[in-house]
């Protein structure tokens, strides 16, 4: 399991490539690399409507860094639907 916190992600965030997430106008997330690590964040209300960002989000990651690594919280039902 992998926990941070908000603080701690912002710091990382500020100091890594990143990019965000917007739908109509509202920060709902974003994505960060931290050497091969990606670091992805999305409001839980978004949860099943950013799929269309999926293409140019990882399009953009693998520019940076190929291969990448993700690690997925062990209680992230979703994630492990993907996975």
């Amino acid at each position: 399991q992998f926990d941070i916190t908000e603080s701690e992600y912002v710091a990382l965030a500020s100091k890594n490539p990143s990019i965000g997430f917007e739908i109509d106008g509202k920060c709902i997330g974003g994505m960060f690399i931290n050497k091969d690590k990606l670091h992805l964040s999305v409001l839980p209300e978004y949860h099943s409507r950013w799929a269309f960002l999926y293409t140019p989000a990882f399009k953009w990651a693998f520019s940076i860094a190929d291969p990448l690594r993700a690690i997925v919280n062990i209680n992230n039902t979703k994630g492990e639907e993907v996975v």
